[in-house]
């Protein structure tokens, strides 16, 4: 199965539950940030490497170009640039409008006129105080994003602690630092970072075989601080069920950014 389709299933079932009975209207604004993951669609870096080919010759040393995207704070004529970069959180922004919010880029078309090119839209819950959307590739179209929200908020996930979510197809045991969780596809679970200072602490990740025996199949070292607000994914790499990873995101109003590559927002997925 697509990876990246089974990921949509397995976000779909993990939020349903908060959309339904929601009202959009008169909701207080909500504060989101966005995680561009590796892979998403991005024309205008596309753009710049077959402009580098032609040039060049050579798709190397290229500077990065982020997507454009963009989105109506108020669900209007208003329009707002993110600045969205490949596994980084972009700064906080607020949408004040109904559900869903409806992310584009504008492209000319004449004289003064412009459209909106569709990217793809997300609802996002009223409960949430502060949403994680995460844009991944969407298997259907090689230009649209699928939109996954997470609540990401200080009161979802206070500091000291750490949100994980195993977003692959099995059933997973997870050791983080000394905590240990089962969790089903699709499920999070909330758990103390267990750290009195700045350290690094391991996590580990464990998965029954075809004997049904339980083996350690991943782990990874994190930089953590004992302020930090924390989710942690557990994902599969592409096309490989039985390869696992783990992406750290920094919570809004986390502890210091490590010196460390990957650690303050993720480690790269291979």
């Amino acid at each position: 199965m697509n990876f990246h389709f089974f990921f949509f299933r397995v976000l779909l079932l993990c939020f349903l539950t908060n959309f339904v009975g929601a009202t959009p209207d008169g909701r207080s604004p909500i504060p989101f940030q966005v995680f561009l993951w590796p892979g998403a669609p991005n024309p205008n870096l596309d753009a710049k490497l077959r402009e580098g080919v032609k040039e060049k010759g050579s798709r190397s040393m290229l500077e990065y170009v982020p997507p454009t995207i963009e989105f109506s704070p108020n669900g209007g004529d208003e329009v707002e640039l993110v600045q969205a970069a490949e596994q980084r959180l972009s700064p906080t922004y607020w949408y004040e409008g109904s559900n869903p919010l409806v992310f584009f880029r504008q492209e000319s078309v004449g004289t003064g006129s412009v459209r909106r090119v569709f990217l793809g839209d997300v609802s996002i819950p009223p409960s949430f105080r502060h949403a994680l959307l995460l844009f991944l590739p969407d298997p259907e179209s090689r230009n649209t994003y699928r939109i996954y929200p997470i609540d990401n908020s200080r009161e979802r996930v206070k500091p000291g602690e750490a949100c994980v979510l195993n977003i692959t197809g099995t059933t997973i045991g997870c050791l983080f630092n000394q905590e240990q969780i089962l969790l089903e596809p699709g499920e999070q679970k909330v758990v103390p970072i267990g750290a009195s200072e700045s350290v690094y602490i391991v996590v580990r990740i464990g998965a029954e075989n075809n004997k049904g025996d339980w083996k350690e199949r991943y782990a990874e070292q994190l930089y953590v601080n004992p302020s930090d607000s924390l989710t942690i994914l557990v994902y599969n790499k592409a096309g490989r069920p039985n390869n696992f990873r783990i992406m750290q995101i920094k919570n809004p109003g986390s502890g210091p950014v490590s010196k460390e590559k990957g650690l303050s927002h993720g480690a790269k997925p291979e």
